[in-house]
């Protein structure tokens, strides 16, 4: 529905946040969001988060906040408060992250756009030196 919106009102292509046409290079999209993240320990192991941390900023991308998470979990889960659909998409393909982990809570006074709580998973899988 929404795509036909787009079609009929919109020379210009999709402007939907669940539009699936990527128009352009996908990197370059997410870096036109500039979309702050938060990456969050939701496992034992220490230093989990300033690691990842380090890989998505290799990545180019915009974490602003690395912490422990209050409690653990199995898998990593993301969570958008703002949108930034690019952003989402990129990290998913990038964490592998199953999308029945993927939340959305729309908050526009989040400190953060998106938020990444690294499971037990990402342990096992993650490319991390």
């Amino acid at each position: 529905m929404l795509l036909l919106r787009d079609d009929i009102f919109f020379n210009s292509g999709p402007i939907a946040p669940a539009a699936t046409a990527i128009v352009g290079n996908l990197e370059e999209l997410v870096q036109n969001e500039a979309a702050s993240i938060s990456v969050l320990n939701a496992t034992m192991t220490a230093g989990l988060a300033s690691a990842t941390t380090e890989y998505l900023l290799g990545e180019g991308l915009n974490v602003t906040i690395t912490d422990n998470a209050d409690e653990t979990q199995a898998v990593t889960t993301l969570i958008y408060y703002t949108g930034k659909p690019y952003t989402i998409q990129y990290l998913v393909e990038l964490l592998q992250i199953d999308p029945s982990n993927i939340y959305s809570r729309y908050d526009p006074y989040s400190p953060v756009d998106i938020s990444i709580i690294i499971g037990a998973d990402w342990v096992d899988q993650n490319p991390l030196p």
